[in-house]
């Protein structure tokens, strides 16, 4: 299973330059808590981990997205987290990460010596903006 997790996350973010190994290791967590989608074929096209407050990792397969997988992920992403007694959710950040924060092409911060991934837009900041969350920094605070 984590190979396919790594697989869906390798395809959707490219760009993440952590090792496989190290990635690897973090999806297998045995307290991770994971959500998927599977499309008529059983291929794997969405998927949620948890770990305590942290969502290491939520991804949709691009010819899947904007069919409400990825909101539903996060709803109950969001559920099981409350359920487990916490206020907020860490992205990119906590016990470990597999990418820092919500990619996007869209700078929210000056920095010196970034460049940015051309192929990255700015479609994952705004699921975030529209949902019944907001972003302080890498922390997701529910509402």
């Amino acid at each position: 299973m984590d190979e396919e997790i790594f697989e869906i996350y390798k395809r959707n973010l490219p760009f993440i330059t952590r090792e496989k190994e190290v990635v690897l290791q973090i999806l297998g967590n045995k307290h991770n808590i994971i959500l998927e989608k599977r499309n008529k074929s059983n291929k794997l096209t969405g998927i949620s981990v948890i770990n305590g407050n942290t969502l290491l990792l939520l991804c949709v397969d691009a010819g899947y997205r904007n069919q409400g997988i990825g909101t539903g992920l996060l709803e109950k992403s969001e559920q099981i987290v409350k359920d487990n007694g916490y206020k907020k959710i860490v992205a990119g950040n906590g016990y470990d990460y597999i990418m820092p924060g919500v990619p996007t092409s869209r700078r929210y911060f000056d920095a010196e010596n970034e460049e940015l991934y051309q192929e990255l837009d700015e479609n994952a900041s705004v699921f975030f903006k529209n949902g019944d969350i907001y972003i302080h920094g890498t922390v997701i605070v529910l509402i």
